[in-house]
């Protein structure tokens, strides 16, 4: 059994207008991305021919033409916080406190930080170059130069 097949049927002129703007303009690759995957549904392309057009699997240009038919135009904006959460975050006392302690036990030594840091924190195992964006992160907010 097929699966039933989902188009984009009716479109304003506006909401057309609204969409190739966006595909043009639009202030990310993933929002113009999207609004090309409405536009090529409402032009009559079938999910498999979308997805070979963009590189994407059929899950995305389904769960796009659905948050469209709901939602509109603001379904095709990436929200806050829906990438991957930092291991290590700036803003969070008990870890600048745990990579402080860390960093004076071990100035030179990366890889004994990293597992001071696993231990002290018990978190899963963080990779060196996390480490160095967490250290950069924190000596440019002016935390570095505190002594604690």
């Amino acid at each position: 059994m097929s699966r039933k097949k989902t188009f984009v049927k009716e479109l304003t002129e506006l909401e057309i207008s609204n969409l190739e703007e966006g595909y043009k303009y639009g202030p990310s690759p993933d929002f113009r991305n999207r609004c090309q995957m409405i536009l090529l549904s409402y032009r009559g392309f079938e999910v498999k021919a979308i997805t070979s057009a963009l590189g994407v699997c059929a899950h995305t240009v389904y769960a796009n033409i659905k948050g469209w038919k709901t939602h509109g135009l603001p379904s095709l904006i990436r929200r806050p916080g829906q990438g991957r959460k930092p291991t290590l975050r700036a803003d969070n006392e008990q870890h600048v406190q745990a990579t402080r302690k860390a960093v004076k036990k071990y100035p030179q030594d990366s890889s004994q930080i990293l597992r001071e840091l696993e231990e002290m924190l018990d978190i899963e195992p963080i990779h060196e170059r996390t480490l160095r964006r967490f250290l950069k992160k924190w000596a440019t907010s002016g935390s570095a130069s505190a002594d604690g």
